[in-house]
Parts: C-alpha cells; sequence; structure tokens
C-alpha cells in the first residue's frame, strides 16, 4: 500500500478559525455565555487549586506544631472555600446550559439553511423510495390513498 495515497488531506479551517467562528455565534446569540464559560473555567482552577494546596499547607502546620485551635481554623478555611466554590460551579453549570442551548439552536438553523430541503413532505416520500427501490414513486400513489386489499 503506497503511504503517499493514505495521506492527510488538509482542512478546509484551522482550530482557531474554528474557535473564533464559534466565538463570534456566542457573542452574536447570547453575550453571557462567553462571561459564564469564563468564569466556569476559572471557578474550576481555582478548585483545583485549593485541593491541590490543601494537604501541603495542612502538614506545614502539623509539622510546625502549631495549636489545635489555629489547624482547625485552616481545616476549616479550606474546606469553606472549597465549598464556596463548589456552589459557584454548580450555580454558573446551571446558568450557562441556557446560552449554550440557544447558540446550539442557532447553529442548527445556519446548518438547515444551508442544506436544500423539500418543500413538502411528499418529496421526502419520494427520496426514500428511490433511496430504497432505486425508483420514483409513481404520482398516481402520492396522490391516492391506499385501499385495502382482500389479499394477506
Amino acid at each position: 500500500m503506497n503511504t503517499s495515497d493514505t495521506s492527510k488531506s488538509k482542512p478546509k479551517y484551522n482550530m482557531w478559525q474554528n474557535s473564533a467562528w464559534m466565538v463570534r455565534n456566542a457573542w452574536r446569540v447570547h453575550k453571557s455565555v462567553l462571561f459564564l464559560v469564563l468564569a466556569a473555567a476559572l471557578v474550576s482552577v481555582s478548585i483545583t487549586t485549593a485541593q491541590t494546596l490543601i494537604a501541603p499547607v495542612i502538614l506545614s502546620k502539623v509539622e510546625g506544631a502549631v495549636s489545635l485551635r489555629e489547624l482547625c481554623l485552616t481545616i476549616l478555611a479550606f474546606e469553606g472555600l472549597l465549598v464556596l466554590l463548589n456552589g459557584l460551579q454548580g450555580y454558573i453549570e446551571e446558568n450557562t446550559i441556557f446560552g449554550r442551548i440557544m447558540v446550539r439552536v442557532d447553529i442548527i438553523g445556519q446548518i438547515q439553511k444551508k442544506t436544500p430541503i423539500p418543500p413538502t413532505p411528499i418529496c421526502w416520500i419520494q427520496l426514500i423510495c428511490r433511496q430504497e427501490r432505486g425508483r420514483e414513486l409513481p404520482q398516481k400513489e402520492i396522490n391516492s390513498p391506499r385501499k385495502p386489499s382482500g389479499k394477506r
């Protein structure tokens, strides 16, 4: 097998062009989506950072022989921060979904505008018949209701 035959063709648009198109669509359809997605990313990074730092900070307090009160306050502060950040993350995720759906619906609408759609359901029937049987549905079958046959 020749390796030149299996080489990949270059896509029409690159990742940056696709991302810019999505940002333009989101800005046009529902501006808050961009800010909420950015906030969700920042909150996720903050949660990960707090979870990463909690163990080293508590261990340094234990190794430093601090009082039990200070150790408990440190643990409570980190846990309170994590509860607050997780609640904020849930709130942002709940409020982002509506804007995301609106953007997706708009994209589907854009695709539908570019797709040639037959004007009537009869055309869909003809297309299905053509694909399944390799022929067009006769006009008399389209316009006349089906008559039950006596044969079974």
